[in-house]
Formats: structure tokens, sequence, C-alpha cells
């Protein structure tokens, strides 16, 4: 997991990075930097100081920390309180994925209201779904979204993390992957389960589109992977399957952003997607 050190023979006590944490998480004792544990990682008294006394720092996931990693999980996108339709054809591939290695599947759902889509989550193939509700969460902001599951990343230990390949999933997951220094597969068309190693081997066009390269993230973990919109295949849903829902509690500094959403105006989807 990242960490932040301020290195004291460095640090000149000028006070520059005090402003330019958005989270009040920074002080000066003594001319030098102190941290707090309001810190969210953002990386932006990193980039304010002049004489590069902070530093952030990622850990690298050894061979037996890899083998604490399991299981499948995706992250679903909503709009306006309803499921992308992406969201159920990950879950139904990662449920495919799941058989090759007898594992489990899971989905983490960030929302205003969860309504009925919890038991939905799970007749589509999910084993557990990891809620979080607030208002805050009703529409789509990187810093909150990628923190909570950043979070639950590190708590759960998922080997493997699919979100679609949308402008939600282009946003988010990069974010999650460079704060917890692993690897990350964009716009994959073709995943699967190596038998020998149990990786996930994540296809995707490369030379613009002329050759499928298969990528492997064999040193690091969690294994993470966007995927194309209408590749993969939903199951069809099975209302008597059981499963788990588990709320997500939430701090004020989860919810956290140095943005604010003022507006929200819909368009209606183009005729020829």
């Amino acid at each position: 997991m990242a960490s932040i050190e301020v290195r004291k023979e460095t640090c000149v006590g000028c006070g520059e990075c005090v402003p330019a944490c958005p989270f009040g998480a920074i002080t000066m004792d003594d001319s030098l930097a102190v941290i707090s544990d309001e810190c969210t990682l953002c990386g932006a008294c990193e980039s304010s100081c002049s004489y590069g006394a902070i530093i952030i720092r990622t850990g690298e996931t050894g061979e037996t920390e890899i083998d604490q990693y399991s299981g499948i999980l995706v992250l679903a996108e909503q709009r306006d309180g309803t499921i992308d339709h992406s969201t159920l054809e990950l879950l139904g591939e990662a449920r495919r994925l799941a058989e090759a290695d007898e594992s489990s599947v899971s989905v983490v759902l960030l929302t205003e209201e969860a309504g009925d889509w919890p038991a939905e989550l799970i007749s589509y193939g999910a084993d557990t779904v990891y809620l979080a509700e607030d208002v805050q969460l009703k529409h789509f902001r990187t810093e909150p979204f990628s923190r909570i599951v950043e979070k639950l990343i590190v708590e759960k230990k998922p080997a493997v993390v699919l979100a679609a390949a949308t402008t939600t999933g282009r946003d988010l997951m990069p974010r999650i992957a460079k704060n917890l220094n692993t690897g990350l597969t964009a716009d994959c068309t073709e995943l699967a389960i190596d038998p020998e190693s149990g990786g996930l081997l994540q296809t995707r066009p490369a030379f613009g589109g002329n050759i499928l390269a298969t990528i492997v993230c064999s040193d690091t973990r969690p294994q993470m992977a966007t995927v194309r919109p209408r590749v993969m295949k939903a199951m069809d849903p099975d209302e008597n399957r059981s499963g788990a829902v588990e709320k997500i509690e939430l701090s004020s500094n989860d919810l956290a952003s140095r943005t604010e959403v003022l507006e929200f105006n819909p368009i209606d989807e183009a005729p020829w997607i």
C-alpha cells in the first residue's frame, strides 16, 4: 500500500505544502512538515514541494503476499441510479473466469440509493455486493470513488479487478493502479485464466489493431483490466442465486473532493452506438 514520507534532511520548513493540501492534513512543527492521518495520498503536496522533501512511496507485492489475493472484483458503473449494462457484461465474464479457478465474484457499488440493484447484481453472477450509499455518490467524481474502491481492494485483496473501458473506468482504474503500484491493461477484448500460473491473461488490440497482444501481471496484485463494453456477454439472470450484501462504512474523509458537481445534464445516446 502507498505511504507518504517527509524527509527531515531535505525539508527546509518553507511551508509551501501547507496551502497545497486540499484536506488540511499538513502542519508545520518546528520548521518541519507534519502530515496527519487525514492525508489521502492525493499527491498535491509532493508536486508542490520545490525541495523534493515529500515522497509518496508504493510498496511491491512479494510472492508470499500474492498468495493472499483471491477472487474477482467488478466495479459497478451507475448513472443516475441505474446500473450500466457493461457491469452486467463484466459480471458474466467474471463468473466464467471464477469457474476456471473456483474463486468468488464480488462487485462494488457506489451510489446515492441502491434500491433493488444489489439483488439484481447477485442474480447476474455476484457472490458478494459491497455497497456504499451516500448522496455525494450520486454522480461520479474521481477522488472519492477511487479512494473508497482503493481502500476496499487493500482490505479484501481481490486477485483481479475489472471495470468497463468507459470514460468512468478509464479515469478511475489508472489512478487506483498507480496508488497500489500494480499493473493495468486497458481496453481488453478477451480475458482468460492461465491454467499453469493461475494468472490473468489480458488480450487487447495493439499497433492500431493490427495485432492482438496478451499481457500478464505476474509480479504484483491485484491484476487490473478495463474491458470494452459490448465485447463480453452478460449471463441470464437467476433470481434463485443467493449472495451477501456488505455495507461500506464511509467517513467524511472518504467523500472529500476538490471538485463539486454543479449541474448534471444527461444527453440522449447517439443512435449509432
